[in-house]
């Protein structure tokens, strides 16, 4: 199982501090960056092929999810990055979200990543 484990923002190769969780403002432009783990052997999972994409899919609060197309790393291609705009972050929830990586980037192989509790929704002013 492929897991993400979220990291700063201004991650680079083997330079990276691990969040456990993003703290995000509805309304607030973030970066969001996942290192991805191979749970089962307790290693990165690197993806080799420069044809891969990966998308990351949120829950949204109307019951939908919002897919937003990710970037890999140059230098280490197990960690993968996405801009959330203002308006993203006004209507996701925060909490577990998933990824999902196209190996070939033809839609042949797609790989799952898990990530819980990945995200913390700031309720600022909100009751």
């Amino acid at each position: 199982m492929l897991i993400g484990q979220i990291l700063n923002s201004q991650a680079t190769l083997n330079n990276y501090i691990l969040l456990g969780s993003l703290n995000f403002v509805p309304g607030e432009g973030v970066t969001l960056v996942v290192k991805i783990i191979n749970s089962q052997l307790g290693i990165r999972y690197v993806v080799d092929n420069q044809a891969a994409t990966v998308k990351f899919i949120f829950n949204k609060s109307n019951n939908a999810t919002e897919e937003i197309a990710g970037t890999f790393m140059t230098d280490d291609r197990s960690i993968v990055s996405a801009e959330l705009s203002s308006t993203i972050t006004e209507e996701i929830l925060g909490g577990n979200f998933t990824m999902e990586i196209d190996v070939q980037g033809n839609g042949n192989e797609i790989k799952k990543v898990f990530v819980e509790s990945g995200l913390t929704r700031n309720l600022i002013g909100e009751c």
